[in-house]
């Protein structure tokens, strides 16, 4: 587990504002819930170490139920649908993706890799952050810890 220091020392969600596949909603992080855990996997969708790490977590989507998981891209808004579509993400519905249309995670958290997972507990507090591919079964027992 590799952590970067300007989010640990905070330990709060970044704010920060996607575009969700409709093109035309706009998701904010602090309409984000509390409740339950949540996992932001910042991913380009033409990145095999993305697509994955995406596999291995649809094939442990069940102990994964109880984390809202956000994949959210800069990159180009037509590939982000093409990469929905594809893993039938809208099957879902503890998943949700979208565009960072204004870079702002990228920016303000120096994410320079993808793909880039931070998982965040029900208070939305930073636990742990994943720079490039990481194993699923690392991520599923970091959740079974929260």
């Amino acid at each position: 587990m590799w952590c970067m220091s300007s989010c640990i020392d905070r330990g709060d969600m970044p704010s920060f504002a996607i575009r969700l596949r409709d093109s035309t909603t706009i998701l904010t992080s602090d309409k984000i819930p509390t409740g339950q855990p949540v996992m932001l996997i910042f991913f380009d969708p033409d990145c095999e170490h993305c697509q994955k790490e995406t596999e291995e977590l649809l094939n442990n989507i069940n102990v994964l139920r109880n984390v809202q998981i956000y994949f959210i891209t800069v990159e180009a808004f037509d590939r982000m649908k093409v990469f929905h579509k594809y893993y039938h993400l809208a099957n879902y519905p503890n998943i949700i993706v979208g565009r960072d249309f204004n870079f702002e995670l990228l920016k303000k958290n120096d994410l320079p890799t993808t793909p880039c997972t931070l998982l965040y507990n029900k208070h939305k507090k930073l636990k742990a952050i994943w720079k490039g591919y990481f194993p699923i079964k690392k991520i599923v027992e970091e959740v079974n810890n929260l």
